[in-house]
């Protein structure tokens, strides 16, 4: 439990869900991270697999973590990787790290190749990759693999923003000695705009075009550095985020939500006392930048067409439901 504590206060997921990882890990010894770049499923990835061999150099074992970074450039490598794990037999690695899954060609049939007849010498396999390569299910049901989702509308990618710039603030108080009440708004702030910024662009597009909380990890701890980087962040990155990917989400889904302008939120809530204006000043997106129609009815259906729905999407209807799944058990555990 003690380890457990550590690794949740180092990674910043709550101990109830990194607890829950490393028993997946555990009893199914392959195990894959989900989701959009940038949601940290590399970096959790090698933290788990150093959970697991710290664990066995307390039996006196001596383990090994092998680990291969997939390129579109770099197939043929990662067969001579995989073809010397397997000649390794008499002193496997006791964890392998396989990351960017989705640029491997035939996944499954690679990876049901690599796995030992015994289970005594089955190695840990932890995967990363995006949600939407293909041969999802071949995977869950061939190879015995399961699902970790890391994604931006979910724990513990949803609040690990807020976890961050707060972990950093009490740093810094801790050094100087005082408390920052100003800064602490400041970043309370940043964290829901975070979430009311991706629940815009979730509303217009899908969960592919939401914003990673790396984004705004360069938040500065100071109040008058922090309204400036905000504002410039806003326009020069996020704005054009959000006009390019609200222009694909119409043409993909059509209009399926009212417009909410993440701006006014901006706006009202507002936690520096000068407001923005004039070349300071926050740029709105208005519905016809990106060719919306507030004239138009909504859908009377709850979801419309999406790319899910047509037959040249590539994405695994039944991987899809098993994140559904994964995000509902989530709500009921209470962490969202």
């Amino acid at each position: 439990n003690g380890g457990v504590d550590a690794l949740a206060f180092e990674t910043l997921i709550p101990k109830s869900i990194i607890q829950r990882y490393i028993s997946l890990t555990k009893e199914h010894k392959h195990v894959i991270i989900c989701g959009p770049p940038s949601t940290g499923k590399t970096y959790i990835a090698g933290k788990i697999s150093e959970f697991l061999t710290g664990s066995k150099e307390n039996t006196g074992l001596s383990p090994r973590i092998d680990s291969f970074t997939l390129q579109r450039e770099n197939v043929n490598e990662l067969n001579i990787f995989l073809d010397k794990i397997k000649a390794s037999q008499c002193s496997p690695p006791h964890v392998i790290i396989l990351n960017n899954l989705h640029h491997a060609p035939n996944l499954d049939h690679l990876l049901e190749d690599l796995l030992p007849s015994s289970l005594n010498t089955l190695p840990y396999i932890i995967g990363t990759m995006t949600q939407t390569a293909g041969t999802t299910t071949d995977l869950q049901l061939r190879c015995n693999f399961r699902w970790i989702l890391f994604a931006n509308h979910v724990e513990p990618v949803r609040g690990y923003l807020g976890r961050y710039l707060k972990r950093k603030l009490l740093a810094v108080e801790v050094d100087t000695r005082s408390h920052n009440s100003e800064c602490y708004e400041v970043i309370e702030w940043v964290s829901k705009a975070f979430v009311v910024i991706n629940k815009f662009l979730e509303s217009h597009c899908s969960q592919d075009a939401t914003l990673s909380p790396s984004d705004f990890l360069r938040c500065p701890l100071d109040v008058v550095a922090s309204r400036l980087w905000f504002i410039n962040l806003w326009n020069l990155n996020i704005v054009p985020h959000i006009l390019d990917s609200v222009r694909e989400g119409l043409l993909l889904y059509g209009k399926r939500s009212s417009w909410d302008d993440p701006v006014k939120y901006l706006l009202d809530t507002w936690p520096w006392q000068n407001p923005p204006s004039g070349q300071e000043d926050l740029i709105h997106i208005k519905p016809n930048d990106v060719g919306y129609d507030t004239s138009a009815p909504l859908p009377n259906t709850s979801r419309p067409l999406s790319a899910v729905d047509k037959p040249e999407n590539k994405e695994d209807p039944l991987f899809n439901m098993l994140m559904t799944l994964q995000e509902a058990a989530n709500t009921q555990a209470g962490h969202l």
